[in-house]
């Protein structure tokens, strides 16, 4: 998804910049987008990075106009192939779903929106949730939990923007 968002921005011709934990997958999207205006390495569950990255960007490419929150983890299953249920699920899973799906989320928009703010020329905020924030079937309790919350995120940030010229969108693939 993230891949696909880049290169239709940059088909648009807009100034674009991706971020990754992996640097393995920065050096792919470095090579599947032509025209990538930066790649820059971001662990989305800390707020130092978050400010760091957004600094590096801004200062190579610009104002954040567009942020597009896509990082996200599935919850899994067992190696027998069995769906993580709450019982059995390992709170480091828990924890590990919730930091990135929904934490990343917040920490992504708490430090570009106050930015939209202070130059007061709008933009917009891509959320990615999932079906999975629409309905909750048994056995993925963390990731539909992290994804309900980034729907919820996603709608009271729209509602607190508005006003300032600023969209927010969720998108929920599947």
């Amino acid at each position: 998804i993230g891949l696909g968002m880049a290169r239709a921005f940059v088909a648009a011709g807009l100034k674009v910049a991706i971020a990754d934990i992996n640097e393995a997958a920065l050096d792919a999207a470095r090579a599947a987008v032509p025209g990538l205006g930066a790649a820059v390495r971001l662990d989305v569950t800390k707020a130092a990075d978050w400010a760091a990255a957004v600094d590096g960007v801004e200062a190579a490419l610009g104002p954040v106009e567009i942020l597009c929150n896509n990082a996200g983890v599935a919850q899994g299953r067992f190696a027998d192939g069995r769906n993580t249920d709450v019982a059995e699920m390992p709170e480091a899973l828990w924890r590990l779903v919730l930091e990135v799906n929904a934490t990343g989320t917040f920490l992504g928009a708490r430090t570009v929106v106050p930015r939209m703010l202070a130059r007061g020329a709008g933009g917009h905020v891509v959320n990615t949730a999932s079906t999975g924030g629409l309905m909750a079937p048994g056995g993925m309790a963390a990731y539909c939990a992290s994804k309900f919350a980034v729907v919820g995120l996603s709608e009271s940030l729209r509602a607190e923007l508005a006003p300032a010229g600023i969209g927010v969108s969720v998108l929920c693939p599947g």
